[in-house]
Formats: C-alpha cells, structure tokens, sequence
C-alpha cells in the first residue's frame, strides 16, 4: 500500500480559547481511542504498552499526558462564578419580599379594628426594630439579620401571636430562601477558590502543543513508512478536526478595531 501524503497539519492551540483547546484535545483523544482499537503492530516499545496506540506509534506515556492535560483545561474552566450572580440576585429578591411582608403585616395589623390579631401585633411591634431597614444593608449582613428574624418568628414566647396572625408559613418560606442564598454564596466562594487553585492554562496549553506536535509527527511518519487502514483513516479525520476548528475560529465575530481620533490643530 502507498503511503498517504496529505499529513496532519499541526493545530496552534494558543489561538483557541480554554473550551475550544478543551474541544479539540476532546476529539484527538477520541481518535487515538479508536486508532488503539484497531490495533496494530508497533515500531516503537512505548507504543506497544497499555495505553499506547501501535498503529500510530504514539507512546503510551504521551496520550496519558494529554489527557491529564485535558481533565486540568475542565476542572480549570469549572463553573463560573459570575454566572451564579442571577439567581443570588432572584433569591435575594425573594428573601427581600417575604421579609417584608412580615413585617409590615405586624404594623398593619397593629392598627386593624380585629382585636385579637391587633393585639397580638401590638405585642410583637416592640421586638421589630433590629430588623428596620433590613433591605439596605450588606448581603452578608442582611443575611445574618434575616436569620434573626427567623428565629424571633420561630421563638416559643411569640408562637401564639406568631399563629394568630397567619405568619407560621412565611416564616417557613422567609427560612428556606435564606438558606438557598447563604447556600448559593458558598457555592460561589468554592468556585473562586477551586479557580485560584487550577492549573495554570498557558503552560497546559504550551505542554499540550508540544505533545500534539510529537503524536501528528509520529502518525505522520508512520503513514509514510508503514501506511496502514487505520493511519489513512487517522490522518484522515485529524485534519478534519483541525480544519474544523480553524473555520470556527476564523468565523468568530470580531469586534470592529476603534477608528484613531483625529488630533485636531487649533487654528492660529
């Protein structure tokens, strides 16, 4: 069989960004998994281990690397913490509505003709003033306000005027939300803190420039000297999925570079 000479040409992954190296490190694995399936008899003693792919000549040592490689690129990109933002902003919208509709039903029904449930507003009128103004202070601080409030709401020496005025189930809704934030912010300082601990991307990405060179360079090679089904096939689908990758990084919306201003000369 002839040799194939459309090689592999070789894929600069510093263009790309972290989920598109993730994306095209993604599909060359895939590759080399079905190239190791189809076997092969290999020129290379690191190529004939586990793991190695013999019809290639792609040394065991340099797939497991890349694909250490790419589970770094994922747990480096993780969840983003910004995009935790809508929903903290949705629940503290919530939280911020429960709350104060307790508490202005407390006022209101202070002033309402129904005796009973007036005076057991009355009774509770004097405990409120802690949370005035609950809305404008900081989220952590609101936070451990609005827990207060909870737990005045859940306190046995008002759960009688706390059931009278039908504020057992708000109480309930006012709890649960709070929880869900303080849950959410922790989620979030986790992704911070799982981001500052990530691998650095520009030396994975340069480690994993170097080693899709060195795989190409030997796949290609083994296509000259020994060409084979499964080296045609590789070679075949490995510039598929670069060429792929280059048009969808050639179709990005550019931002339109900003016009110089003008310097403009006083008249004398």
């Amino acid at each position: 069989m002839q040799g194939t000479y459309k090689l592999i040409e070789i894929l600069r992954l510093k263009d790309f960004n972290t989920a598109e190296k993730a994306s095209v490190l993604a599909g060359f694995l895939n590759l080399l998994e079905s190239a190791k399936e189809a076997g092969g008899e290999a020129l290379l003693p690191s190529a004939a281990e586990e793991g190695g792919v013999a019809a290639l000549n792609i040394p065991a040592g340099q797939v497991r690397r890349l694909r250490e490689i790419y589970d770094d690129l994922i747990k480096g990109m993780g969840g983003n913490a910004f995009s935790q933002t809508p929903r903290l902003n949705e629940v503290d919208h919530d939280r911020n509505r429960v709350a104060t509709f307790i508490l202005d039903e407390i006022r209101t029904m202070s002033k309402m003709p129904f005796k009973e449930k007036r005076e057991a507003a009355k009774r509770l009128l004097p405990f409120l003033r802690p949370f005035k103004g609950f809305r404008r202070k900081p989220l952590g601080q609101k936070t451990i306000i609005l827990e207060g409030l909870v737990d005045f709401l859940r306190s046995p020496e008002h759960a009688d005027d706390i059931r009278t005025l039908d504020l057992v189930r708000r109480a309930d809704q006012l709890e649960q939300t709070n929880q869900i934030y303080r849950q959410l912010i922790h989620e979030r300082s986790k992704i911070r803190s799982d981001r500052r601990q990530a691998p650095n991307t520009v030396k994975l990405t340069a480690e994993a420039q170097t080693l899709l060179a060195d795989m190409c360079h030997e796949a290609n090679a083994t296509a000259v000297l020994r060409p084979s089904k499964t080296t045609a096939w590789f070679i075949s689908n490995a510039r598929t999925l670069f060429d792929m990758a280059r048009t969808e990084w050639k179709s990005r919306d550019k931002r339109p570079k900003r016009k110089a201003r003008q310097r403009i000369t006083p008249k004398d």
